[in-house]
């Protein structure tokens, strides 16, 4: 028997697959709150949740799908062309494997924050006056200007860590003298671990003091240069302006809020 043709169905199926959109998967860092980390299985953050109001948006062309992984990998990945975008990276010359960024998500106020043992002597001047002060980092961290010439001229020592949570934990625990970050992150991440003392003991007698701000840091979705499907272009134009429409609304405020900022 000759099998029926059946172009209404046909239709229907290039109908609903165009509907669909093009599957576009976004990495981000999973250890990085309260901008983007992993939670009891839940992708979570700042970011996260602006990129998922982004991602209604752009829908019916493009169905955005957000990936947690550990930034040093999303970065190698990127480099590799493994992966096609990652967020949220600061935006620097010396990642030549990222060939187009996003418009800002937001822009980050990176500080150094010191513990008491540190403190107990004057230290009036950064770096000058950290010359004996482990200062740790989280591993992949694009370290500021200040922070660079100071490793480079043996003013301070860098250690790297992954992550927010063991760098607070061993600033509690006198294994780094400072720890540089975002500071919305650190005070994040301080409070919901003093919240869970049962884990985390020694955050009890913990002080931060704020002794320098580094900078003002944009972040971003990066693009990978080795990565260019045909509609790149389309969306990076797409994804720019539905970001720039979220922010005029107040998306990223309204997000904030709800992290307690």
């Amino acid at each position: 028997m000759k099998p029926c043709a059946c172009p209404a169905l046909a239709a229907l199926l290039v109908a609903l697959s165009c509907d669909a959109g093009e599957k576009v998967v976004l990495y981000g860092d999973d250890s990085y709150p309260p901008y983007a980390y992993l939670e009891d299985g839940q992708f979570r953050g700042v970011y996260v949740e602006l990129l998922q109001a982004a991602a209604s948006r752009m829908a019916e062309r493009y169905q955005l799908e957000l990936v947690p992984t550990p930034w040093r990998r999303g970065l190698s990945m990127l480099e590799s062309g493994e992966a096609f975008a990652l967020f949220p990276p600061y935006r620097r010359a010396e990642r030549t494997f990222i060939d187009a960024y996003s418009i800002p998500l937001y822009r980050e106020r990176v500080v150094v924050v010191c513990n008491d043992r540190t403190m107990s002597k004057p230290r009036q001047r950064f770096p000058r006056d950290f010359g004996d002060v482990t200062i740790g980092v989280n591993a992949g961290f694009a370290l500021s200007g200040v922070l660079v010439a100071a490793r480079q001229n043996h003013t301070v020592r860098i250690d790297e860590a992954n992550g927010n949570i063991v760098n607070l934990r061993k600033l509690a625990l006198n294994r780094i003298g400072c720890y540089a970050n975002d500071s919305l992150s650190i005070r994040y991440t301080l409070r919901r671990m003093k919240n869970d003392t049962p884990h985390f003991p020694e955050l009890d007698a913990l002080t931060l003091h704020e002794v320098a701000e580094l900078s003002g840091e944009e972040a971003y979705v990066g693009f990978s240069r080795r990565a260019s499907p045909s509609f790149k272009a389309d969306f990076i134009k797409r994804l720019d302006a539905t970001l720039q429409a979220l922010q005029q609304e107040g998306e990223v405020d309204r997000i904030l809020a709800r992290y307690g900022f």
